[in-house]
């Protein structure tokens, strides 16, 4: 069943916040001003820091800023802030910064939506992935009404996974056309979507739990990897409509129950098929993934004989804790 990537949820917001590197991923500090005067030393010399704060500069090190890099200190470079890294000072070079991983991205995890200066709701639709900004989103057909909303900067919502923090959570019920969908983009900035290279992985896994009707069967949602070649020029893609390519947006993806209560899945690359008739040729691509769909889908009824009746989807999912998995 077609499902679909709408490209303007919440992109203008997303390119606002970029500068501010909302996240908890670490990025390097960017060229900034003069250190201030440091704790029990000396006005910090030409060290540097980005983000929304500096950190300040003392005769060995400057400390690290919250999102930004630390500024360099007199004699040695700046600390790491909570976000950046810090950049070099007069003599010594800046030191890693103090979150999960530094740029360029090393580990696989993509997000738990708890970072420090995540912000919560306002800003829990963007993250930090390998120094490029990501985004969450919902999508439907249109024929009823998601929670979050469409066309809109996503909003994450609580408890997470083990009870704290937050997750993404979409709810919504009887759509009755393509259906409706939580989406996550890995690569965007702006109005721009990007995909990133994903091969060093065997696939991904997430922490889900709700409920679900659609197509599928009771409890049962799709699980897609859009990718260049199944996306269409609007979505970040290449799919164009022709041949036996009757529509683009159809990805590869493995079909999986709901749980109830909070339980991780994993879905490894050569779990994945194509949707019929859609988009991407008979192979799927890591190298190419643009973000992650969780779908409950909709189905027309058919004339028989044997008829079968229309199937409205509806949704109520929590997802948290998503990572690439070795």
């Amino acid at each position: 069943m077609k499902s679909y990537l709408l490209l303007a949820a919440g992109f203008a917001t997303v390119g606002l916040l970029a500068e501010g590197c909302v996240s908890g991923d670490n990025v390097g500090g960017t060229a900034g001003q003069n250190g201030n005067t440091g704790s029990g030393g000396h006005v910090g010399n030409t060290g540097s820091g980005g983000g929304s704060s500096f950190g300040s500069g003392g005769s060995s090190f400057g400390a690290g800023g919250f999102t930004g890099g630390g500024q360099g200190g007199f004699i040695s470079g700046g600390q790491g802030g909570a976000v950046g890294g810090g950049v070099g000072g007069t003599t010594g070079g800046g030191t890693a910064g103090s979150g999960v991983s530094g740029c360029p991205r090393s580990v696989p995890d993509i997000d738990n939506f708890d970072e420090t200066g995540r912000g919560g709701p306002p800003t829990g639709g963007y993250f930090n992935l390998n120094c490029a900004m990501g985004s969450w989103y919902t999508y439907s057909d249109g024929t009823a009404t998601v929670t979050p909303a469409a066309m809109v900067a996503f909003t994450s919502d609580m408890p997470g996974h083990g009870g704290t923090g937050y997750a993404a959570h979409i709810s919504g019920s009887n759509f009755t056309n393509y259906g409706v969908g939580l989406g996550v983009n890995l690569n965007s900035s702006g109005t721009t979507i990007k995909s990133i290279d994903a091969s060093a992985y065997s696939g991904f896994t997430f922490w889900i739990m709700g409920t679900a009707t659609s197509s599928r069967g009771a409890g049962m949602i799709r699980v897609s990897v859009p990718t260049t070649a199944s996306s269409s020029a609007a979505n970040g893609g290449t799919c164009t409509v022709g041949g036996t390519v009757t529509y683009c947006d159809g990805h590869f993806g493995k079909v999986i129950a709901v749980p109830s209560a909070w339980t991780q899945v994993t879905v490894k690359w050569s779990d994945l098929t194509i949707d019929s008739g859609a988009g991407g040729g008979p192979t799927f691509s890591p190298a190419t993934v643009i973000g992650f769909h969780w779908q409950a889908e909709a189905a027309a009824a058919q004339v028989g004989p044997p008829a079968v009746p229309a199937v409205a989807a509806s949704i109520n999912v929590w997802v948290d804790d998503l990572a690439f998995t070795p």
